[in-house]
């Protein structure tokens, strides 16, 4: 079934917060119901589901959205880092970033090695940038798409809706 197709009074919460899509077989009048992801609509559900699959994946230990006017507009780094922290580390990671894709203009992300830990910036687009701290240098697949998502979200956003402040997840 398409999700495009669906109506809303054809959707219903289970207990565990799933979502289903109840319809009955127009031929046989069987009651089927089967769990999916309903796509959102909204900006804001988008962007919090976009955070939600980069942080799913194991090797990612914080990220934070960095704003060049606003400075930290989300923050989902270890509470070790204080937001002072963030805003010094950002600062020269945004400068060192751009100094690199005006080297090399095709490339889209830079990777700093701190330690064992790996730091990845990446232009979203809208003054917007993603600092993602990593156990590896090489992002998964699933991140790496939902990166290029954010890229395609966050310009689009309209002026008066910016990231929250540190979205419940």
């Amino acid at each position: 079934m398409d999700p495009d197709q669906i109506r809303n009074d054809q959707i219903r919460n289970d207990q565990a917060g799933y979502n289903f899509v109840s319809f009955t077989c127009l031929t046989c009048q069987y009651k089927n119901a089967y769990k999916m992801d309903i796509p959102s609509n909204s900006q804001p559900d988008r962007y919090k589901n976009a955070l939600k699959g980069i942080l799913s994946a194991s090797s990612i230990i914080g990220l934070f959205i960095f704003h060049e006017a606003k400075g930290i507009v989300d923050n989902f780094m270890p509470e070790v880092l204080k937001e002072s922290d963030l805003l010094f580390l950002s600062k020269h990671l945004i400068n060192a970033h751009q100094e690199s894709i005006a080297l090399f203009p095709d490339s889209d992300k830079t990777i700093w090695g701190i330690g064992n830990t790996h730091l990845t910036i990446k232009y979203l687009g809208n003054s917007f940038f993603i600092v993602l701290a990593s156990n590896t240098s090489a992002l998964p697949s699933h991140v790496n798409s939902q990166l290029d998502y954010l890229s395609d979200l966050l310009p689009n956003l309209s002026p008066n809706l910016s990231p929250s402040l540190s979205p419940s997840l």
